[in-house]
Protein backbone atom coordinates (compact mmCIF):
# COMPACT_ATOMS: atom_id res chain seq x y z
CA UNK A 1 0.00 0.00 0.00
CA UNK A 2 1.52 3.22 -0.78
CA UNK A 3 1.37 6.25 1.16
CA UNK A 4 1.67 10.02 0.45
CA UNK A 5 4.75 11.95 1.48
CA UNK A 6 3.14 13.82 4.03
CA UNK A 7 2.19 10.12 5.55
CA UNK A 8 5.68 8.57 5.06
CA UNK A 9 7.00 11.92 6.60
CA UNK A 10 4.86 10.93 9.74
CA UNK A 11 5.90 7.16 9.77
CA UNK A 12 9.60 7.79 9.54
CA UNK A 13 9.39 10.00 12.24
CA UNK A 14 7.82 8.11 15.17
CA UNK A 15 10.45 5.05 13.90
CA UNK A 16 13.13 7.64 14.69
CA UNK A 17 11.32 8.61 17.90
CA UNK A 18 10.95 4.46 18.59
CA UNK A 19 14.85 3.82 18.24
CA UNK A 20 15.84 6.59 20.19
CA UNK A 21 16.79 9.92 18.40
CA UNK A 22 16.51 12.61 20.52
CA UNK A 23 13.32 14.53 19.84
CA UNK A 24 14.41 17.65 18.94
CA UNK A 25 16.79 16.06 17.10
CA UNK A 26 13.82 14.52 15.11
CA UNK A 27 11.29 16.96 14.23
CA UNK A 28 14.04 19.81 14.11
CA UNK A 29 15.44 17.98 10.75
CA UNK A 30 11.90 17.83 9.31
CA UNK A 31 11.62 20.87 9.36
CA UNK A 32 8.39 20.44 12.03
CA UNK A 33 6.92 22.00 14.89
CA UNK A 34 7.55 19.76 18.90
CA UNK A 35 3.38 20.20 18.48
CA UNK A 36 3.33 18.39 15.10
CA UNK A 37 5.84 16.04 16.07
CA UNK A 38 3.98 15.32 19.58
CA UNK A 39 0.23 14.95 17.98
CA UNK A 40 1.68 12.43 15.52
CA UNK A 41 3.40 10.37 18.33
CA UNK A 42 0.07 10.00 20.07
CA UNK A 43 -1.91 9.04 17.44
CA UNK A 44 0.96 6.28 16.90
CA UNK A 45 0.21 5.50 20.67
CA UNK A 46 -3.20 5.19 20.13
CA UNK A 47 -2.80 1.31 18.86
CA UNK A 48 -4.68 1.92 15.46
CA UNK A 49 -3.30 0.30 12.36
CA UNK A 50 -3.94 4.13 10.32
CA UNK A 51 -2.62 5.82 12.85
CA UNK A 52 -0.50 7.80 10.33
CA UNK A 53 -3.63 8.90 8.00
CA UNK A 54 -5.17 12.26 8.72
CA UNK A 55 -8.58 12.77 10.64
CA UNK A 56 -11.78 14.03 8.44
CA UNK A 57 -12.47 17.33 9.11
CA UNK A 58 -16.31 17.28 8.59
CA UNK A 59 -18.76 16.01 11.45
CA UNK A 60 -19.98 12.55 11.19
CA UNK A 61 -22.99 13.42 12.77
CA UNK A 62 -25.55 16.71 12.69
CA UNK A 63 -26.62 17.78 16.32
CA UNK A 64 -29.39 20.13 15.24
CA UNK A 65 -30.76 18.17 12.26
CA UNK A 66 -34.68 18.41 12.21
CA UNK A 67 -36.01 15.00 12.13
CA UNK A 68 -37.49 13.17 8.72
CA UNK A 69 -41.06 12.60 10.62
CA UNK A 70 -41.04 16.35 11.59
CA UNK A 71 -39.84 17.75 7.62
CA UNK A 72 -42.43 15.53 6.05
CA UNK A 73 -45.21 17.55 7.95
CA UNK A 74 -43.40 20.80 7.18
CA UNK A 75 -43.35 19.55 3.24
CA UNK A 76 -47.17 18.02 3.38
CA UNK A 77 -48.22 21.41 4.91
CA UNK A 78 -46.56 23.29 2.07
CA UNK A 79 -48.33 21.04 -0.65
CA UNK A 80 -51.33 21.79 1.20
CA UNK A 81 -51.35 24.97 1.52
CA UNK A 82 -49.57 25.90 -1.73
CA UNK A 83 -52.43 24.11 -3.67
CA UNK A 84 -55.28 25.66 -2.10
CA UNK A 85 -57.71 22.80 -2.78
CA UNK A 86 -59.77 22.95 0.44
CA UNK A 87 -62.23 26.09 1.80
CA UNK A 88 -59.49 26.55 4.44
CA UNK A 89 -56.83 27.10 2.42
CA UNK A 90 -58.16 28.50 -0.70
CA UNK A 91 -57.10 32.28 0.56
CA UNK A 92 -54.10 31.13 2.93
CA UNK A 93 -50.41 32.14 3.17
CA UNK A 94 -48.15 29.79 2.44
CA UNK A 95 -45.12 30.80 4.01
CA UNK A 96 -43.27 29.49 6.88
CA UNK A 97 -44.79 31.72 9.55
CA UNK A 98 -48.38 29.67 8.50
CA UNK A 99 -46.55 26.54 8.05
CA UNK A 100 -45.71 27.06 11.88
CA UNK A 101 -49.33 27.78 12.80
CA UNK A 102 -50.79 25.21 11.59
CA UNK A 103 -47.86 22.65 12.99
CA UNK A 104 -49.43 24.68 16.34
CA UNK A 105 -52.92 23.84 15.20
CA UNK A 106 -52.04 19.76 14.78
CA UNK A 107 -51.02 19.98 18.30
CA UNK A 108 -47.89 19.80 18.06
CA UNK A 109 -45.11 21.15 21.26
CA UNK A 110 -43.45 24.42 20.50
CA UNK A 111 -40.37 22.98 20.88
CA UNK A 112 -41.09 20.06 17.80
CA UNK A 113 -41.99 22.95 15.73
CA UNK A 114 -39.09 24.43 13.23
CA UNK A 115 -37.91 27.73 13.52
CA UNK A 116 -38.44 29.74 10.25
CA UNK A 117 -35.10 29.94 9.22
CA UNK A 118 -35.35 25.84 9.28
CA UNK A 119 -38.97 26.00 7.56
CA UNK A 120 -37.57 27.54 4.69
CA UNK A 121 -34.52 25.51 4.45
CA UNK A 122 -36.58 22.39 4.29
CA UNK A 123 -38.48 23.98 1.80
CA UNK A 124 -35.66 24.83 -0.12
CA UNK A 125 -33.89 21.08 0.32
CA UNK A 126 -37.60 19.81 -1.24
CA UNK A 127 -37.31 22.21 -3.94
CA UNK A 128 -40.67 23.74 -2.78
CA UNK A 129 -39.95 27.27 -3.26
CA UNK A 130 -42.26 29.18 -5.99
CA UNK A 131 -41.93 32.28 -7.43
CA UNK A 132 -43.90 35.11 -6.65
CA UNK A 133 -45.50 35.74 -9.90
CA UNK A 134 -46.10 32.00 -10.71
CA UNK A 135 -47.31 31.17 -6.87
CA UNK A 136 -50.06 34.06 -7.92
CA UNK A 137 -50.86 32.54 -11.22
CA UNK A 138 -51.45 28.75 -9.65
CA UNK A 139 -53.75 30.51 -7.06
CA UNK A 140 -55.93 32.15 -10.15
CA UNK A 141 -55.47 28.72 -12.39
CA UNK A 142 -57.01 26.85 -9.58
CA UNK A 143 -59.48 28.71 -8.61
CA UNK A 144 -60.66 29.12 -12.10
CA UNK A 145 -60.89 25.89 -12.63
CA UNK A 146 -63.11 25.11 -9.52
Amino acid sequence: MEHTPEEEERINAVLRYLEGEWQVDRYRSLGRSKFWFNKWRGRCKTGRKDWYKDLPKSDTVIPHKTCEQIEQVVVNLRKALTDGTEDATKYSCVGAEAIQFHMEGLGYKPADIPSISAIKRIIKRNKMTVNKFNAWNLRNETLNAV
